[in-house]
């Protein structure tokens, strides 16, 4: 509309002084003495009337125009409108509702008019949204998150945008932090942006939703304590639920229930319902290759933990070998697949490994800087163990009492790991392997395990028996008199 507005001003503004190149004679035109300064300009030609393109239009005269005002007008209309017309494109492929451009070709598009200085500053501010928004998506690599960040905060910032933009910038800012890839906002700036968005009614009902959504991802973390536990499930079945939701997205929100049952963190559902909801994503040709794996993973890890019968030790192993072999998959997660496949050969419930191969697993991962700190600890326990009941050679006891003693002595370590481990060292001490700790030194570590609640009913009645048999009648001495088990 402005364009044909400023088309027609520029005619009227010139339209007596074309002569008969642009217009066929008139007994008004062809008299000398009504125009006694004909200015000759040529009509626009076909390509420069449809097409604008930009730059200014080269107009060849044979004097110098007195309409140049006009002229720039229609040429500044023109580039406005050419800018506007692939801003549209680029929108539209930003939309995925076109395939006439790919998503390098609209970002390039939306990085020139960001830059153009002449193009509207609304059309400006909407094409830096734009850019960020295909960098969150991971559509782009022309430019990277941490300017993707920057894009979007000024955004955010532009008191000239819409609260609804503003709104969804801040979204996105939140989206890269709640998936690492920025350190510009820490998690409680991200829940606070996040938490406006929820409560912001200029935004749209998905993104609050969206929002939402991730604030109950962060929990399922540990990132934040904003939310419990109870209201991330809260919020996932309702996004699970919710048909305007892609199906990745419900997905991903039954997979966050499922985990977090999983861990024990949740009575909203039975560790039946969790199995049963993990084989529908791991078979859901609609969920990523990636989660679907994870789905596995997690089943294997249920029957790991005696928590269903869906599933035998045999395939459970099947799951974690596959895990641990799949260099597509972080290091960390083939790391702890590798942790329950040793675990499983230390508890005997699988032949698939060798005592001497799950061995060599736990010392690699208790040595990892790299693993977390309780799967360090526990690898180191095991080691112990299989020591202490003459399953490896590749420590020795004095190795093993040591592995031992930095369990017992690790605060992080829970209280049942910390008195089996003191077990352990006392088992050692009857059985003549260690000096490292006297008689009396056991035999205290051997009444306090069997007094303890926290751990199995099958260590307390060891410990007690222990006592029966290695300490009967012996004087609260450090000596050796004691009748030998």
């Amino acid at each position: 509309m402005i364009y044909k507005l400023l088309l027609i001003l520029a005619i009227f503004l010139s339209v007596t002084q074309w002569d008969s190149v642009a217009f066929p004679p008139s007994e008004e035109t062809d008299n000398p003495t009504s125009n006694p300064h004909p200015v000759a300009i040529p009509a626009l030609n076909r390509e420069e009337r449809s097409d604008c393109p930009a730059g200014s239009l080269q107009m060849q005269t044979q004097q110098e125009p007195t309409n140049n005002a006009a002229m720039d007008l229609l040429a500044k209309a023109c580039e406005e409108r050419l800018a506007e017309d692939n801003y549209q494109r680029a929108v539209l492929r930003v939309q995925n509702r076109t395939q006439d451009l790919t998503d390098a070709e609209a970002t390039r598009i939306l990085v020139q008019i960001s830059l153009n200085l002449q193009a509207p500053a609304w059309m400006r501010t909407k094409a830096a949204y734009y850019q960020g928004y295909m960098r969150v998506q991971n559509r782009t690599q022309d430019l990277t998150d941490a300017e993707a960040m920057n894009l979007l905060a000024q955004v955010r910032q532009n008191p000239q945008a819409s609260d609804r933009l503003r709104a969804e910038a801040g979204y996105y800012q939140a989206v890269l932090c709640v998936q690492n890839r920025t350190e510009a906002l820490t998690d409680a700036e991200a829940m606070d942006i996040l938490t406006q968005v929820r409560q912001n009614p200029q935004a749209s009902d998905r993104l609050r939703a969206e929002a939402g959504y991730y604030q109950a991802y962060m929990r399922v973390m540990n990132r934040t304590d904003a939310l419990t536990d109870e209201d991330a499930m809260d919020i996932f079945t309702r996004v699970s639920q919710n048909p305007k939701f892609p199906a990745s997205r419900r997905i991903e929100a039954d997979y966050s229930r499922a985990y977090m049952r999983a861990m024990n963190r949740t009575e909203a559902l039975t560790d039946d319902a969790v199995m049963g909801l993990l084989a529908q994503i791991s078979q859901n040709l609609q969920a990523s290759a990636s989660r679907r794996i994870e789905a596995d993973y997690s089943r294997a890890y249920m029957r790991v933990q005696h928590r269903t019968d869906a599933l035998t030790d045999a395939a459970a192993m099947g799951i974690l070998t596959g895990v641990s072999q799949n260099s597509a998959l972080p290091v960390w997660r083939r790391t702890e697949a590798d942790f329950w496949r040793a675990y499983m050969r230390v508890m005997n419930r699988t032949q698939d490994l060798t005592d001497a191969e799950a061995t060599r697993i736990l010392v690699q991962i208790s040595l990892n800087l790299q693993a977390p700190a309780w799967m360090r600890t526990k690898a180191a326990y095991y080691q112990g163990y299989m020591r202490v009941q003459n399953r490896t050679q590749d420590l020795t006891d004095a190795e093993a009492m040591n592995l031992l003693a930095q369990v017992r002595q690790n605060p992080q370590a829970s209280d049942r790991l910390r008195a089996e481990a003191g077990y352990y060292q006392a088992v050692l001490c009857v059985q003549n392997r260690t000096e490292a700790i006297t008689d009396k030194d056991a035999m205290n570590i051997l009444t306090s395990v069997s007094q303890n609640l926290q751990v199995s009913s099958q260590i307390r009645d060891k410990a007690k028996a222990l006592l029966e048999t290695s300490f009967q009648n012996a004087p609260q001495t450090n000596n050796k008199k004691r009748k030998r088990g």
